[in-house]
């Protein structure tokens, strides 16, 4: 559906600015826009993964790592 679609987009921009990537700071994330969008958690969750190939803990800890990685500017 349309805000299944739109939570996971949501879901995958917030995880790229997250402070903290544990299951805590993770689960009051997808709660948080799970509500917002008057969805299931566990439909944010699979539609994340479904789109992504990726777990949203995981996808969180490769997008550190990719700015992490990232050449710095002179």
């Amino acid at each position: 559906t349309k805000n299944l679609l739109g939570a996971t987009t949501l879901l995958a921009d917030e995880l790229d600015t997250i402070e903290n990537i544990d299951y805590a700071s993770i689960d009051d994330l997808m709660q948080k826009i799970s509500a917002q969008f008057n969805i299931d958690p566990k439909d944010l969750h699979n539609s994340f993964i479904k789109k992504y190939k990726l777990t949203p803990d995981k996808y969180a800890v490769k997008l550190k790592n990719d700015r992490e990685n990232r050449p710095k500017s002179i």
